[in-house]
């Protein structure tokens, strides 16, 4: 009933769909207003799901080797649905593949039917600009089985880190292989399958960057991407995958990546949508952050390391060296109360024993509350608060403190760089004559005096 490794059968033909020119919309209760971007974007997307619809291939078309890569993943994925061990047609129609006219879905087809063109194109390089080591490039066979060639040459290919543990050493891979797996999992399910081209992962050193065609989902940037709600455009698709343990539950692939990329000590995934349009996914790897990765290993309650918004608020702390909830907002991609509960969150989770973070002193009574690092974690990572608490880096904190909240005042900065208070005041009368703040009073003291940044006129 199902082909072999050689069978063949033609591809489903897609229907296109006009474009209509409108900026504003009605999506349940809500009236929704879009950009001219956003909207021709949200028009170029098929209507209904394309992937579930019947392509007309008939279940002998199926390859073989398809179907025994779907076994394969699912073992390594711990399958305790039993998926795996029924027969080849309900194994079909369980995964959803089959449509009620008895043939492959659009999904169906692209999974386990022969494609005429590649739909990866994997490429190894040791540095940008060096002779290709190796390529995966390979027409004639199913979607299923060229993932499973990528993901072969990416574990041969994917070098091996040894960071200090103690008395021992640590072996960590450049890059961890989930974050790679989602990156190209979740771009095969959400690129545009109206066009030919293959989705390109270039592996050069350590870095990987997935490239595939097609724009982001209506309303979808790169700002917002963790939290917008997931707008699969082969709904379907993304569900097989799902059911295969290739692709995890809607809404959570990024997450997924983040997640593993800051757990293992490296720099967060760099997302963009470019011409084409295309969207890229930059992994950046490397040899991970030891001091980083020690630090994880003492947090207590030890799960607070499988929380994504605790790992992004201590990077960025880390960075700018205090948060607040609005200052938040950018780090987390949600709300400003959701941000100051996640803070509140972090600042109970302890370094052995003590917190995390700590609240910045002399803000003034009825201010929003701001955290800063703690002792304990100044203690735990001194290459990155060294850096903060820096002479040179006074000024920075100053400027980036009274901007946000509107004033600083000695006794602020003083906490926020862990210096005395005449020290702090001599870096914002600096920044005074400078022309960057302005004192509250003309005295330039009393009980309450503190600086203002002064608003420059733009042009």
């Amino acid at each position: 009933m199902f082909a072999s490794a050689s069978g063949s059968a033609s591809a489903a033909a897609v229907e296109a769909i006009p474009y209509k020119r409108i900026i504003k919309t009605r999506v349940g209760r809500t009236c929704v207003d879009y950009d001219l971007a956003s909207w021709t974007r949200l028009m170029q997307q098929p209507r209904r799901d394309w992937s579930a619809e019947a392509s007309g291939i008939p279940l002998s078309a199926v390859r073989v080797a398809a179907l025994e890569c779907c076994r394969e993943f699912l073992r390594r994925g711990s399958d305790d649905s039993g998926l795996g061990e029924a027969t080849n047609e309900d194994f079909l129609r369980r995964l959803w593949a089959v449509h009620t006219d008895g043939s492959l879905t659009n999904a169906g087809a692209l999974l386990f039917v022969l494609r005429p063109d590649p739909a990866l194109d994997y490429i190894r390089r040791l540095a940008p600009g060096g002779d290709s080591l190796l390529r995966v490039r390979n027409p004639e066979v199913s979607v299923l089985e060229q993932l499973r060639e990528v993901e072969l040459a990416f574990r041969s290919s994917n070098t091996i880190a040894h960071v200090p543990a103690g008395l021992a050493t640590a072996q960590i891979p450049a890059l961890p292989f989930r974050a790679f797996r989602q990156s190209v999992v979740n771009r095969l399910a959400h690129r545009s399958w109206t066009l030919a081209e293959a989705t390109i992962v270039e592996h050069v050193g350590s870095t990987v960057t997935v490239t595939s065609p097609g724009g982001l989902p209506a309303g979808v940037t790169p700002e917002n991407i963790i939290t917008h709600p997931s707008l699969p455009p082969n709904r379907r698709l993304a569900e097989i995958l799902a059911k295969l343990r290739m692709a995890e539950r809607e809404g959570i692939g990024i997450d997924r990546i983040v997640g593993d990329m800051l757990a293992q000590g490296h720099d967060l995934p760099v997302i963009s949508e470019e011409a084409g349009p295309m969207v890229r996914v930059a992994l950046l790897g490397g040899d991970p952050d030891a001091e980083w990765l020690a630090l994880l290993s003492r947090l207590r309650p030890a799960d607070a390391v499988a929380n994504l918004d605790y790992l992004l608020l201590l990077k960025t702390v880390l960075t700018v060296g205090w948060l607040d909830a609005a200052s938040a907002t950018k780090p987390l991609q949600k709300s400003a109360p959701e941000c100051l509960h996640a803070l509140r969150g972090l600042s109970a989770v302890a370094i052995d024993t003590e917190p995390v973070l700590t609240q910045v002193k002399g803000i003034p009574v009825g201010s929003p509350p701001a955290w800063r690092p703690s002792r304990a974690l100044r203690r735990a990572t001194p290459k990155a608060t060294k850096v903060l608490q820096a002479p040179r880096n006074r000024a920075n904190v100053a400027r980036m403190w009274a901007n946000a909240r509107g004033r600083v005042s000695s006794n602020e900065l003083a906490d926020l760089v862990q210096t005395q208070a005449n020290f702090a005041g001599r870096v914002l009368k600096d920044l005074q004559e400078e022309g960057e703040l302005r004192g509250s009073s003309d005295s330039g003291m009393g009980r309450g005096f503190h600086y203002i940044p002064v608003i420059r006129p733009q042009g």
